[in-house]
């Protein structure tokens, strides 16, 4: 009794939802993209997606133009992007009179841009005029590959993946091990897609079956993902312990002159803090503090000597300045490793820079200056590294936004121990973006079988494990220290292996199969003659 209600209530639903005009699909559009970022981070309402990628699907079915087809799913990936994205724009009130004229563009600008891609993709779909499971399985296709191009043209911006929607739980995210943040997208759309494959306009014998064995692939993952979870971790003998320090210095106090000193003393404060055991590596957030003049380093270089133990190094983010043989000023945002002398042994400067955040294209065009430095565009540094010191654990770095992008946080040879990534995410205060950037981060430690340490300013600091465990945390908004044990590596795996190929070949795969199943289709038709 209570099944036949439900379907019949379905029923008179989709009645009703058949019979809207263009413009209210439209504004239902706009709502079905704006409750699928529930999915995301920090919300994690994964099963949201089992009703608003549905709908939206239903959406296109009503698309009788290709221009409908393409507003449609416009506004759905818009509403999406804005309600995901919304903490950009909040950073920009730490200095509106500097920012505002990035305002527009974050709020509307960047989401727009990324709603653009898999609106494209279903000009194409919509005018494949292809039917049943195979139409499906193209349109799931083409929107998982959407996601991996946006993910590296024009400097690319992967965020917001639907992958991410798993980050809660582990089981599930293991699966990126193999086939990367991209492979479980495209895995998400089709676990969104099921009601679909069940509707009246899609019901057919190839679709139930394909239902089916994605089950049964998802179910055989997830068992996979809970025995690598069940996997213990040598026990090292001696092992290396890094500090991260986290300052809680609020964006607003960061660059006051008058404050300088004072949040220079916290950061120390913390560093020389008595331990158990004495810290291999201290590492400070991003941008800690500004080098920009003799002075800065001549202090940096007394205070190491002063306060570091003889075998501990400090790993501390600078803001840096340098002149070349022209005279041309270039400011840098670093990683520069010291030893207790006060001698540089290495720095690392961040190559991705955030674009019109760290750098305006043909800067000296603009008449504006990026939102995080009002001297002008950063200067891009060389690319992923791996940094080798003595009776240091080989490191991969990683500054802040870097570490949001799938196969580029390590080296395969030489191939790093661990993965550093610091950051300042003060910017973005209690919004979700922090907790965003962590989930990232989790997985970039899945993908690549690496521990990964984060120092980020005012949180969220952690230790994570090659499974994407979080050993320990510092929470958002507050003080401290961590004093965390370097886990072991694994193996080199599938993903750190061969990267996105895995990933594009299983979209290879699926669009033969979608293809097979078109043709299969059409050779059932009746033939007229």
């Amino acid at each position: 009794m209570l099944q036949a209600m439900i379907k019949q209530n379905l029923l008179h639903f989709l009645r009703w939802l058949d019979t809207r005009s263009v413009r209210q699909d439209y504004l239902l559009c706009l709502a079905l993209g704006t409750a699928n970022a529930l999915a995301m981070p920090p919300v994690y309402l994964f099963p949201v997606l089992l009703l608003t990628f549905p709908l939206f699907i239903r959406m296109l079915d009503k698309a009788l133009t290709t221009a409908q087809a393409f507003f449609k799913t416009f506004l759905f990936f818009f509403a999406f992007h804005v309600a995901g994205l919304y903490w950009i724009s909040a950073a920009l009130f730490v200095d509106i009179g500097h920012n505002w004229w990035v305002l527009p563009f974050s709020l509307s600008g960047l989401p727009a841009l990324m709603a653009v891609y898999p609106a494209l993709a279903v000009i194409l779909w919509h005018r494949m005029a292809w039917q049943g499971t195979g139409r499906l399985i193209a349109l799931i296709v083409l929107l998982a590959l959407t996601e991996w191009l946006r993910g590296w043209v024009f400097t690319g911006f992967p965020w917001n993946s639907w992958g991410y929607a798993w980050t809660a739980f582990l089981p599930v995210m293991q699966s990126v091990a193999l086939f990367g943040v991209y492979g479980l997208s495209l895995a998400t759309l089709i676990f969104a897609a099921l009601p679909v494959f069940f509707a009246r306009n899609y019901q057919e014998r190839s679709g139930r079956v394909f239902a089916a064995l994605f089950l049964l692939v998802m179910g055989a993952l997830i068992a996979w993902g809970f025995g690598r979870l069940a996997t213990t971790l040598p026990v090292q003998e001696n092992p290396y312990i890094v500090r991260i320090v986290q300052p809680n210095i609020q964006q607003t106090m960061k660059w006051d002159p008058e404050l300088r000193l004072r949040n220079e003393r916290k950061l120390w404060a913390h560093t020389v803090q008595q331990a158990d055991k004495t810290p291999g590596m201290v590492v400070w957030p991003e941008t800690a503090i500004p080098l920009i003049d003799t002075m800065d380093v001549r202090r940096l270089e007394s205070n190491a000597t002063e306060l570091l133990p003889n075998s501990t190094i400090l790993a501390a983010g600078v803001l840096e300045v340098e002149m070349d043989e022209r005279n041309k000023t270039h400011y840098f945002n670093r990683l520069s490793l010291y030893n207790n002398t006060g001698r540089r042994l290495g720095h690392y400067e961040k190559f991705h820079l955030v674009p019109f955040g760290e750098f305006l294209p043909f800067q000296e065009y603009w008449p504006v200056t990026p939102v995080a430095f009002a001297n002008g565009s950063l200067t891009r540094g060389a690319g992923v590294t791996t940094i080798a010191l003595d009776g240091v654990p080989a490191f991969s770095p990683l500054i802040c936004y870097e570490v949001i992008f799938p196969g580029a946080s390590a080296l395969n040879k030489p191939r790093p121990q661990w993965i550093l990534n610091i950051t300042n995410d003060a910017w973005y205060g209690r919004t979700s973006g922090p907790y965003q950037h962590l989930a990232i981060t989790r997985t970039r430690a899945i993908e690549e079988g690496l521990p990964l340490i984060r120092a980020a300013n005012t949180g969220i600091s952690a230790a994570i494990d090659p499974f994407g465990r979080i050993l320990q945390a510092l929470p958002l908004g507050t003080e401290g220290i961590i004093d965390q044990a370097l886990p072991q590596s694994l193996k080199p795996t599938l993903f750190a292996r061969f990267g996105n190929g895995i990933f594009l070949l299983l979209l290879a795969v699926l669009w033969g199969v979608a293809w097979g199943l078109q043709r299969l289709r059409l050779s059932h038709l009746p033939q007229l003659h």
